[in-house]
């Protein structure tokens, strides 16, 4: 695995387990991770699995169904071998349908790859770029929904072109508002919101949207360097980056042991690549064990609200009323 690779993707996302420390239970509507976009991936997918849970079934009628699936794609003797197939359907399918029953045939993760068998006679025409432009506007309409029932389930009025901007901490996903003059208000607003995994589910959306555009002032490598070194740290060893004791250009935790090397040391970072891991965040983390991790700018993500709608900000490419003409045209 590159370090780029590990960087960019590796991770991008933000470990499922944390929140903003919120656990009030919110009832009725609240924003959601996912809104129920079904484009042309969704099913292609959907295709693949319903496809693999009928070829589950029927290697489950046999004695041994793994060595069933061995006979119809890698045993040429035996009559259940497909040479209708190609040598790259074959594998794909012998792939598919293992792991259907390592799953004990939950096919939600089966491989969905254009080549495979069941897609040889009418190819899905999936344009990945195009498909993460239309997921990405489709959830803003959920969420911009989302918050105005939230709003309205409340009894939270805001009045006409009046504006503000949410703000959303890219550490504990804290929802702030900022521009509105009705401080009670406003304090009402962030009480709402900033229950569950609202904000954490709402700065995922923003992230999307803002890294997609290609030009967005609020995204910069450092900020993306040091998000990212938040949560490789956070997630491979528990601690805080902004709560740890900083002497001497080092982290240090309240018992004394020093961050670096207790990330150099981590058995939970993968073998394949923790050299890479180690070696492209090291360098960050004695950059901000000398600079304070609490110095520097964070990559905190807004947008603005105004009459019922939400608006981009600081890019070209955008997904509120008005912003968004260009998606029409791919």
């Amino acid at each position: 695995m590159s370090v780029n690779s590990v960087s960019s993707s590796s991770y991008n996302n933000v470990p499922t387990y944390y929140s903003n420390g919120n656990n009030d239970k919110q009832t009725g509507t609240s924003i959601k991770k996912e809104n129920g976009y079904y484009g042309a991936a969704e099913k292609a997918k959907e295709t693949v699995q319903k496809y693999y849970e009928k070829m589950y079934k029927e290697n489950m009628s046999f004695a041994d169904p793994l060595r069933h699936i061995e006979d119809k794609y890698s045993n040429r003797m035996s009559p259940f071998f497909h040479s209708d197939m190609t040598r790259e359907e074959r594998g794909i399918a012998y792939r598919n349908e293992k792991s259907a029953i390592e799953a004990k045939g939950q096919c939600f993760y089966c491989n969905c790859n254009i080549n495979d068998y069941v897609f040889r006679d009418n190819k899905p025409m999936i344009n990945v770029e195009v498909e993460d432009y239309k997921r990405t506007q489709y959830n803003r309409t959920a969420i911009t929904a989302e918050i105005n029932q939230l709003f309205k389930d409340n009894n939270i009025s805001i009045p006409n072109d009046v504006s503000f901007k949410f703000s959303i901490n890219p550490y504990d996903f804290t929802i702030a508002v900022l521009g509105l003059e009705d401080k009670e208000l406003t304090g009402r607003i962030e009480k709402l919101l900033n229950v569950g995994d609202n904000g954490k589910y709402f700065y995922d959306h923003l992230y999307q949207a803002v890294s997609r555009s290609g030009d967005s002032n609020q995204m910069t490598q450092e900020k993306l360097d040091k998000r990212h070194l938040y949560w490789v740290v956070k997630q491979e060893t528990g601690y805080d980056l902004r709560t740890l004791r900083n002497e001497n250009g080092r982290f240090y935790t309240e018992d004394g042991k020093d961050i670096l090397d207790l990330f150099r040391r981590n058995p939970h970072i993968p073998a394949a690549y923790r050299n890479d891991v180690v070696d492209y965040y090291t360098p960050f983390l004695i950059k901000y064990g000398k600079l304070g991790f609490n110095n520097g700018d964070d990559m905190y993500l807004s947008i603005e609200y105004r009459n019922g709608e939400l608006y981009d900000i600081g890019q070209s490419k955008g997904y509120g009323p008005g912003q968004n003409d260009w998606i029409s045209s791919l």
